[in-house]
């Protein structure tokens, strides 16, 4: 199980960062979590309440008060404090760094909402270099965790994914959702020889679902009461997030492997889609922040059978 003691939740009072407060609010209720709320202000914003430029002041004040208007109702311990920075994205992380934190919790915002620290570039950054996994909220039907869902691609990375999930799956007694979509056939550049199309992809099918039983049997093994295995053909960038709004799923866990050069989540446009569509949380995970799955898996001979 993930141990979780320290939150970092950065917010500016818009409504995608209160958005991430109230999840972490209920993160840090869950898990015995100390919450560390930071407002983060622009650069050259003056904090103080006596200062000219008070209205920064009284953002702070006002995120202050609401914070222990919800603490109360929860008993949870949080700390709440102010950073300066030209980079809010930075700023983040050194705060995140700086208190060791075990997850950062922060919102992002869509195209109506007007947020400076929740912009998608942002959000970007801080998944990419933030020292801990990042749980990027949205908004939730429930306010419990009943689904969690892990898409596999039969790669290390996603198998770092599926350890957290299974772990998330059985402290919150959630339903584990293992998810492996397969391109179609002409679109990854190939062609089944010897097979009609539906054959071909029944095929593809079947051998992706034999691909995913190992993984739940590993999950339920480790105590996760309820372990479904689904199999999609399409493509993944779209089909993950359409998955995850067809059946309500409260949580899907994602690997990132830290820094790129060009801005892009490592799992390159796939992951990207995600994070720009996303249809529930996530929870994005560093890679070298988890053990390997003990499921065997060659991830040379990760794809699937053509012949």
């Amino acid at each position: 199980m993930p141990v979780i003691r320290t939150i970092v939740c950065p917010t500016d009072h818009s409504t995608p960062a209160r958005l991430a407060c109230e999840q972490a609010l209920y993160l840090a209720e869950q898990f015995g979590a100390h919450l560390q709320v930071v407002h983060v202000a622009p650069p050259g914003a003056d904090l103080s309440p006596g200062s000219a430029k008070g209205a920064q002041a009284s953002v702070s004040e006002e995120i202050e008060r609401w914070l222990i208007q919800q603490a109360e109702k929860t008993a949870v311990a949080f700390s709440y404090g102010e950073v300066l920075g030209a980079s809010p994205a930075d700023a983040i992380c050194r705060v995140a760094t700086a208190h060791e934190a075990d997850l950062l919790v922060m919102g992002m915002r869509d195209h109506r909402e007007r947020s400076v620290l929740c912009q998608r570039s942002i959000t970007t950054h801080v998944v990419q270099h933030a020292p801990c996994p990042v749980w990027v909220a949205r908004p939730r039907k429930t306010r419990a965790v009943e689904r969690v869902l892990v898409p596999i691609d039969f790669y290390e990375a996603s198998l770092a994914a599926f350890d957290r999930g299974q772990a998330l799956a059985q402290h919150w007694g959630a339903e584990l959702m293992l998810l492996h979509v397969v391109e179609p056939a002409f679109q990854a550049g190939f062609v089944y020889a010897g097979t009609e199309g539906d054959t071909a992809r029944e095929r593809v099918v079947r051998g992706a679902v034999e691909r995913l039983r190992p993984y739940a049997e590993s999950a339920r093994t480790a105590g996760v009461g309820r372990v479904t295995v689904h199999v999609r053909v399409g493509y993944p960038g779209v089909d993950i997030n359409a998955f995850a709004e067809e059946h309500e799923v409260d949580l899907m866990v994602l690997p990132t492997h830290g820094r790129s050069c060009d801005w892009r989540l490592p799992l390159g446009s796939v992951a990207d889609r995600i994070l720009q569509r996303q249809a529930c949380p996530l929870y994005m995970l560093h890679t070298r922040d988890s053990v390997r799955s003990a499921v065997p898996q060659d991830p040379r001979a990760a794809r699937m059978e053509t012949a």
